[in-house]
């Protein structure tokens, strides 16, 4: 049995979110908040100079998070997956793990609702948020929602053929390797016949709305050997 431990850098496609269109904030119509393409309702986000705000009570009671409110300090206490967030109602900051985020406008006050912004609650939760503006519709969908298909097919592919398009643009190995050279067509195919193959992505992490890290194993036999190898993987969008 051999065990490898890699680290690497592939390129994969993660869900990418598109930015908010500056002149929503003419939109007149209820915003409809789907979550994993589900419809979230008593929730009617809204659009300030061109940002996407939700009530905070509501959104946090509909995604299951803890939420507090101290009216001696008006501080809005919460904790998501785990980790404490605090802020306040007309200033321009929120403490999330006990960072500090500025933000660009002050979190506002709507018919006596607090309300946050929505893209920056996404970079904590680990939630891309995608805005249609045509179909006044706003989506939260977790990292890597629907890919995980797609993360086994693209390891396994790598595995098979480490060929160096698949590496990221930074990726140290790929300065030594001639991208002229078809890899995929010309490596060497065993003649001892796989009796079986398998695939395990142990653990994979989404980090961003376009990077992830995940360990593998490969696990193969054939007539003559049993072999397990392990891979740690660092994979983005480009």
């Amino acid at each position: 049995m051999v065990r490898k431990l890699i680290g690497m850098l592939i390129v994969f496609c993660l869900v990418v979110t598109t930015p908010l269109v500056a002149g929503a904030a003419s939109v007149s119509k209820p915003i409809k908040l789907l979550v994993n393409n589900k419809q979230i309702a008593g929730i009617e986000p809204i659009v300030q100079s061109g940002v996407i705000y939700v009530p905070y009570r509501k959104f946090f009671d509909a995604m299951g998070y803890k939420v507090t409110y101290d009216p001696d300090t008006k501080q809005i206490s919460g904790v998501i997956n785990g980790t404490d967030i605090k802020f306040w109602a007309g200033e321009d900051v929120i403490e999330y793990n006990d960072v500090s985020y500025y933000l660009d406008d002050v979190i506002p006050v709507v018919n006596g609702q607090v309300y946050i912004p929505l893209r920056q609650f996404g970079v904590f939760a680990k939630y891309s948020v995608y805005f249609d503006q045509s179909k006044l519709t706003v989506s939260l969908t977790p990292y890597g929602y629907g890919q995980e298909a797609a993360v086994k097919e693209l390891v396994t592919k790598y595995y098979e053929t480490f060929n160096p398009k698949l590496l990221t643009s930074d990726n140290p190995t790929l300065r030594y390797m001639n991208l002229e050279y078809d890899y995929e067509a010309n490596q060497t195919v065993s003649e001892i016949p796989v009796r079986d193959f398998k695939v395990t992505i142990d653990r994979i992490e989404y980090t961003s709305n376009n990077e992830a890290t995940l360990q593998v194993t490969y696990s193969k036999q054939t007539e003559e050997l049993n072999r397990e190898d392990v891979y740690a993987y660092n994979i983005r969008y480009e």
